[in-house]
């Protein structure tokens, strides 16, 4: 994905009131735009043999309801 499209994303996830997540890569970008959501992240290693953190962003909306897990990631 281009930058804008995934500004775009970012901006639609964020003017949505349901439950949201969405996963991806540690970047400064989705964290300016998701700001006030609560990331979890895990060091990982890829395919290239390299370690990244892999996050996920959970909107308001789910940390409100209290459906987070802590062992999100131990269930992958």
């Amino acid at each position: 994905m281009r930058n804008e499209q995934h500004e775009a994303l970012l901006f639609a996830l964020n003017k949505h009131r349901g439950f949201a997540m969405i996963s991806g890569y540690n970047n400064d970008m989705y964290n300016d735009f998701l700001r006030g959501w609560t990331r979890i992240s895990k060091i990982a290693t890829t395919e290239a043999a390299k370690e990244k953190c892999e996050s996920l962003w959970l909107n308001p909306q789910i940390i409100e309801r209290g459906y987070i897990q802590q062992s999100l990631f131990e269930m992958v």
